[in-house]
């Protein structure tokens, strides 16, 4: 523990009370997996009552953190989560992390069981994570109150996970009620995809949606079917991300 708030430039008694988190940024101190299974462990026995956002960046494999590590330490993480929670947690970021389908259900199933029940922002950049654990997100981020959904990047994200995100909602599971922006840039949403998200707003879905990016390349003017998206929105402008 007290390596790991030395990683954070805190002692552990600042660490308890800290309301934000920032992790393996530092390319001079990567996150190793001890570090991880130490954050897993604080998380479950309620050490960090108090944080509000948590940001955790992986690598390259550089480093001698490898991304089977990454993967591994989320897994310990998701195992935190569930032994304990995070009940202050208003935003959850990752980024640069190959997360393995294993990881992402544990992950998901720690998501599901409300282990972070205020949490209404989710980042999830660049994390090459395979087309199954990305699957295995979308019944925990339907039942969060999210208002913000950033997962840009992500090789595997396409029509299929956002059918997924934005199907009817099934019994006892909410639809995204919050949620004011939806970042699904540089993943592989078609027209055909954009046409599901007009459609499923035509009919209600999504109510307080405000922002939206489905374009697979950002530098690319937004296309005729976002035009569409940005019009539907009952009578009300959903513009682009700024």
């Amino acid at each position: 523990a007290e390596a790991f708030a030395a990683l954070t430039g805190l002692s552990i008694v600042k660490l308890r009370n800290k309301i934000s988190l920032k992790l393996g940024f530092n390319w001079k101190h990567p996150l190793t997996l001890a570090h991880w299974r130490t954050l897993g462990t604080l998380v479950g026995c309620g050490s960090l009552p108090m944080l509000e956002n948590l940001e955790i960046k992986g690598g390259d494999g550089g480093g001698g953190l490898s991304y089977d590590c990454i993967s591994e330490g989320v897994a310990l993480l998701a195992a935190g989560l569930h032994r304990g929670g995070l009940p202050s947690l208003l935003m959850l970021s990752f980024s640069s992390s190959r997360i393995g389908d294993q990881a992402a259900s544990a992950l998901a199933s720690a998501l599901t069981i409300r282990a972070v029940p205020a949490l209404d922002s989710f980042h999830f950049y660049d994390t090459r994570m395979r087309g199954v654990g990305i699957l295995a997100l979308v019944p925990a981020l339907r039942q969060l109150p999210l208002k913000s959904l950033w997962m840009w990047g992500n090789d595997h994200i396409d029509d299929q996970f956002l059918a997924a995100l934005i199907a009817q909602p099934m019994t006892g599971v909410p639809l995204l009620e919050s949620l004011r922006v939806l970042d699904l840039s540089q993943n592989h949403i078609t027209e055909a995809g954009c046409a599901a998200l007009t459609a499923a707003l035509r009919s209600g879905v999504l109510p307080a949606l405000g922002q939206v990016d489905l374009r697979e390349d950002d530098y690319n003017e937004f296309s005729p079917a976002h035009l569409e998206i940005f019009e539907v929105h009952e009578g009300q402008r959903v513009g682009p991300l700024l």
